[in-house]
């Protein structure tokens, strides 16, 4: 039941199923009124807490006029000032509220702006660490170059300092999560130096010489149980350049990093994987993003529905994510490919989102109406959408596929020959088509082949058995005297009905390959253009090094100097091809000429 989307044709979208509850958490009671800007966190005992920016017309105490540095350094539009840091006639203030049952909210306290912190995290006994990088450094000309870690015993409405991290640097904190085990999660990103008039970078989007948007910005993470104790920085999704991006706890332990486009940035998620006994972590490989990211990245690179917010989704086993003033979006096959959930018309449309999953298993998301406007350009509130998204039933079910390489029947050594398995969850699909690439390493010059796979030569189609399993042979590879001769093969499933397109892993591997017990399993074979013969064909031919050093340079072999008996043990080993009436030497890889030097294979291989 997926289909495509009337404003991207490469965009899937799906019904909404399930439930969905809309309401107001918190509007002003003033026009104009501005509440954005919301977090979320957990207390850990039930209850979970929000805090959000609000400005309000008041008579300003504290008002102390920012420096006009401050608004070029960090890019602050026209009118903006006082959601930055109020007037003498408005006060900007950071709310706290908490709730038990996901729809009253109650306010645990206020404090200025200033003070308050965007990320939180709470604990039973009512202590809720802050974190948040000021914005002001000491010169009120940039942001701090810190990262400020607060604890507040009385509901957001007073904050002491704990720590100062990532001193020296120019951090941006984005979100803070909790995993199954207590332990915190910060995510922040990195812009290289710290920047202000004074700094090596004049602005926050300044670029120093030989820099990328890209390789600027560096993705991490730290982790804390207690707001004491830090680990980290542990650096993420390199080359990426996010620094508004999510992740998702999956339920072997392994953390699940996505990096959408929201921010125009390029897209990719990667799996980090906890280390046993130990508080550190294995980063994997960053992955690439196919269903749901921007059709045209050149042209429009934030015209994806990769979201920015995303929770596993526990009931029905998937990741639901929301991407700000666009739509839902679901995954059943780890972010891989992300589909559009059609909206019913009751749900508003929501700016800088945060999901977050209750304990009965259902999920909420919290964001402001009002986009990024400054204040008294238009009321701004806090929403929430509690839901129960039962879409996933609507999705192809996600495909896996294996493949390795075969060896001969007596398990000597391995040959051109490969098999894949097609599966999903868990199971062998039979009957299905998939397609296998191979394609060249090098090109006849020497030159490596930089034909991507999809521009393979040669593709072959295999239909998989009743156990999922399906085989090829790369004839036309094997029976080649190259040492050096190499390919790579890869194996894909264009889909079929209910079930997703996949691609296996890609393999590039030797043509040419040993044995076991066996130290010289070839008579001869090529290196750079030179033919090696083994000693035991030196034993049986003993005039052949001799006759075949008084030919280099030619492309015929001296078939009648050679004999039968010693051209056929040629052919057999691959070196050789006959065309027409004559053998000809084999163009190998690397080579100035097709026979260049003779020699004697001085040292073998023994494997067992």
């Amino acid at each position: 039941m997926v289909e495509h989307s009337g404003n991207d044709d490469k965009t899937e979208r799906v019904p909404w199923l399930g439930s969905c509850e809309e309401y107001t958490v918190y509007k002003p009671k003033k026009s104009p009124g501005f509440a954005a800007w919301v977090n979320a966190f957990s207390y850990q005992d039930g209850s979970y807490g929000i805090s959000f920016d609000e400005v309000t017309e008041e008579n300003n105490p504290i008002y102390k006029v920012p420096l006009l540095e401050f608004a070029e350094a960090a890019g602050v539009p026209v009118s903006y000032g006082s959601v930055e840091a109020g007037s003498a006639k408005q006060r900007s203030w950071r709310v706290f509220m908490r709730t038990y049952d996901g729809k009253n909210f109650i306010e645990t306290g206020r404090c200025p702006r200033c003070e308050g912190s965007f990320g939180a995290a709470g604990f039973p006994d009512g202590r809720i660490l802050g974190f948040d990088v000021p914005r002001y450094n000491e010169k009120g000309t940039g942001w701090s170059d810190f990262l400020r870690v607060r604890e507040s015993y009385d509901g957001g409405k007073t904050w002491k300092d704990l720590h100062h991290l990532l001193e020296g640097c120019a951090p941006y904190l984005w979100r803070v999560r909790r995993l199954k085990d207590g332990k915190i999660v910060i995510l922040a990103s990195l812009y290289g130096t710290p920047w202000g008039p004074d700094k090596p970078r004049a602005t926050r989007n300044t670029m120093l010489p030989g820099e990328s948007y890209d390789s600027k910005i560096q993705t991490l993470f730290l982790t804390t149980y207690d707001g004491i104790n830090f680990t980290g920085p542990h650096y993420i999704l390199p080359g990426i350049g996010a620094h508004e991006f999510d992740f998702v706890e999956l339920p072997d332990g392994r953390l699940l990093f996505i990096a959408g486009d929201v921010q125009g940035t390029p897209v990719g998620r990667q799996f980090v994987q906890p280390i046993k006994n130990h508080d550190g972590w294995i980063n994997g490989t960053l992955h690439t993003i196919h269903g749901g990211a921007p059709h045209d990245p050149k042209k429009n690179p934030q015209g994806g529905i990769i979201p920015e917010t995303i929770v596993w989704d526990k009931r029905q086993e998937c990741i639901v994510g929301y991407r700000r003033n666009k739509c839902f979006s679901i995954s059943n096959d780890y972010g891989e490919n992300w589909v559009q959930v059609d909206m019913p018309r009751s749900l508003q449309l929501l700016y800088q989102p945060v999901l977050v999953s209750l304990e009965d298993g259902s999920l909420e998301l919290f964001g402001h109406v009002g986009g990024d406007l400054a204040f008294g350009q238009r009321d701004s509130c806090i929403i929430a959408q509690k839901i129960n998204l039962q879409s996933v039933k609507f999705l192809p079910k996600p495909c896996s596929l294996e493949m390795k390489r075969l060896m001969a029947e007596d398990k000597s050594h391995y040959i051109n020959a490969f098999q894949a398995r097609l599966s999903s969850e868990g199971k062998g699909l039979s009957g299905q088509k998939v397609i296998f690439r191979l394609n060249p390493y090098w090109n006849d010059d020497g030159s490596i082949n930089t034909k991507t796979q999809d521009e393979a030569e040669k593709k072959i189609t295999a239909v998989t058995d009743k156990d999922g399993y399906a085989s090829v042979r790369a004839k036309r590879f094997s029976n080649r005297g190259d040492i050096h001769l190499s390919y790579t093969i890869d194996v894909i499933f264009p889909g079929s009905g209910a079930l997703r397109s996949a691609s296996g892993p890609s393999m590039t591997v030797l043509a040419l390959t040993p044995y076991r017990r066996n130290e010289f399993p070839y008579d001869a074979y090529f290196a750079n253009g030179t033919l090696y013969l083994s000693p035991g064909f030196i034993s049986d031919f003993p005039k052949a090094k001799g006759v075949l050093e008084a030919s280099i340079g030619e492309d015929t072999v001296p078939e009648k100097k050679l004999g039968k008996a010693c051209i056929k043990r040629l052919e057999n080993s691959g070196v050789i091809k006959k065309h027409g009436d004559h053998f000809y030497w084999i163009k190998s890889i690397h080579a100035p000429r097709r026979l260049d030097d003779v020699k004697i294979m001085l040292e073998g291989d023994w494997y067992r």
